[in-house]
C-alpha cells in the first residue's frame, strides 16, 4: 500500500469512533500499529481478504475526508 501513513493517521485521529465504524477503525488501528493483514487475521480470526478489503476501503474513505478538510 503506497498511502502516506502520516496522512492516514491524521484522518484517523480526526474521526469519531462510533458503533458504526468500530470494526473498520479497529482493524485500521492494528494495521497502523505495524501489523500485516495476515497478522491481524491470526489475532482476530477474521479472514485475510475481509481485513484487506476493509482496511483499504477505510483508507480510501479517510483520504477523501482528509483531502476535503484540507481543501476547506
Amino acid at each position: 500500500i503506497k498511502e502516506n501513513k502520516t496522512d492516514i493517521l491524521r484522518a484517523f485521529l480526526s474521526q469519531e469512533l462510533t458503533q458504526e465504524n468500530f470494526y473498520e477503525m479497529t482493524l485500521l488501528n492494528r494495521w497502523l500499529e505495524g501489523n500485516s493483514f495476515r497478522e491481524i487475521s491470526r489475532m482476530t480470526g477474521i479472514p485475510f481478504r475481509s481485513i484487506a478489503e476493509s482496511v483499504n476501503q477505510t483508507i480510501e474513505n479517510l483520504q477523501s475526508t482528509f483531502k476535503k478538510s484540507k481543501d476547506e
